[in-house]
């Protein structure tokens, strides 16, 4: 326990070590692909070099190997990736699921109380945008 938490144990270190590094691979193939992409894409593992993602649909699967060309451009252009030759770019409909299965964040409420405060200052804004947004908000009140 003592190692762990000192930083001296050498298989600790080795898995931070490479997960960091398919972190800032993450990173640059985000800059090749969309955003849209990027949310059903995962880096995984890299071996001898080759990089291998993981999809969680075969449409977004075969859009990446349509990018295989510039993904792998772009990585070269780093000394962490100049090693990364080749991807294998996988489908797994389960790897994501538990990004799917987070619970929903809940949405504020606002209170009766709380909207006619924002009317009353609303009225003492000279700016009339920020007095409409501020009147827009105070329209979303609950009863309670």
């Amino acid at each position: 326990m003592v190692n762990l938490l000192s930083g001296k144990d050498r298989q600790l270190n080795l898995l931070i070590s490479q997960a960091k590094l398919l972190t800032q691979i993450g990173i640059i193939i985000n800059q090749v692909i969309n955003y849209q992409i990027a949310e059903h894409t995962e880096v995984v593992k890299i071996h001898n070099g080759q990089l291998t993602l993981i999809c969680d649909s075969a449409v977004w699967a075969t859009r990446l190997r349509y990018m295989e060309p510039q993904i792998i451009k772009k990585l070269t252009q780093f000394s962490i990736t100049r090693q990364i030759s080749k991807l294998e770019i996988k489908v797994r409909p389960l790897a994501f699921t538990a990004k799917k299965s987070e619970p929903l964040k809940r949405r504020a409420h606002l209170s009766q109380n709380a909207a006619e405060q924002m009317l009353q200052e609303a009225k003492a804004i000279n700016d009339p945008q920020l007095q409409a947004a501020i009147q827009k908000l105070a329209r979303h009140a609950k009863d309670s």
